[in-house]
């Protein structure tokens, strides 16, 4: 075999793994900060109402600051408060935000969750699954190409050589 055909195998080879290795990568990461949001059941909360951040908590993670919000909202003359289970650098003092809660259980409620964040989730869990794919799809063509050659060359033992 020669050797642009030995350098195309190996190039294939690399590619489909590091197609793999970010795909793996962006999917769990989509699907574990996804899942953030996915723990709230929504469902029940089917009231909304107009609710104010009242503070925002700052806590260092890994060199960064992390800014979570408390946010006070009014269901029938009573007050509550809830805290975001994310952080947004959006979240500034005195913001007026959307409150989801559960009309039978008012202190139940959730800020209605980022579109933009929500949005970047989705992006990644699909990402990550679409260089997964590419990744089984240049894995078949490389295994059909090889055994082409094979049978082209009536070489019963393939090795990869220079």
């Amino acid at each position: 075999m020669s050797n642009k055909k030995t350098a195309a195998i190996l190039i294939s080879m690399i590619l489909g793994i590091i197609f793999f290795v970010f795909g793996l990568v962006l999917t769990l990461l989509g699907f574990i900060f996804g899942a953030v949001f996915d723990e709230v059941d929504y469902e029940k909360m089917t009231q909304m109402t107009t609710g104010s951040i009242t503070d925002v908590l700052l806590e260092k993670q890994d060199g960064e600051t992390a800014r979570y919000a408390e946010v006070t909202y009014v269901v029938d003359g009573k007050t509550y408060t809830v805290y975001t289970g994310y952080s947004s650098s959006t979240f500034k003092k005195g913001r007026e935000v959307n409150v989801m809660y559960d009309p039978s259980n008012p202190q139940y409620a959730s800020m209605e969750p980022e579109k933009a964040l929500m949005t970047v989730f989705s992006i990644m869990r699909y990402a990550g699954l679409g260089l997964f794919g590419m990744f089984v799809i240049m894995m078949i063509i490389l295994i059909i190409n090889v055994k082409k050659r094979k049978e082209d060359s009536g070489n019963a033992d393939f090795t990869i050589s220079e």
